[in-house]
């Protein structure tokens, strides 16, 4: 989650616990004495955490409408575009992180950083452009072909 998207519990010492957004408050708890306060502060907390818990299962969900979007997509480099978008959401929008993402896809059960066909399928997809195949017959023959020892 980027640092500018993290709510924060701030307790005024007086009377009051909010838990602000981007400087403006979200929610607050007013209190009248320190077990009250413990209890408050408790609260926020686990609103943060509800917080959390809820935008990264949103963050999951959007990517994963934008993976199906993709797999039904027709045209190919929209495909490739949407499927894209689906791991800048996963990466909260780091190019870097979703760079990341790309490579470990495309590594992923031996394949080919250059295997354009399998790299394209996305996440959970059988390879299509038998590689696997391919490397099961080329280990076969070496195999075969190996003197005995």
């Amino acid at each position: 989650m980027s640092q500018s998207a993290a709510p924060r519990v701030v307790d005024n010492d007086s009377d009051e616990i909010t838990v602000t957004l981007d400087g403006k408050e979200i929610r607050g708890w007013s209190y009248r004495d320190e077990t009250e306060r413990r209890v408050k502060m408790l609260a926020a907390r686990e609103f943060c955490e509800g917080w959390f818990q809820a935008t990264n299962h949103e963050k999951e969900r959007i990517a994963q409408a934008l993976d199906y979007e993709a797999s039904v997509t027709p045209c190919e480099e929209d495909a490739v575009v949407t499927r894209n978008c689906a791991r800048l959401v996963r990466a909260d929008f780091s190019y870097e992180a979703a760079e990341q993402i790309s490579d470990e896809e495309v590594y992923r059960g031996g394949h080919l950083r250059g295997c354009r066909m399998c790299a394209s399928d996305g996440i959970g997809q059988n390879c299509t452009c038998g590689f696997e195949e391919f490397e099961e017959r080329r280990a076969a023959l070496a195999k075969a072909e190996a003197p005995h020892a």
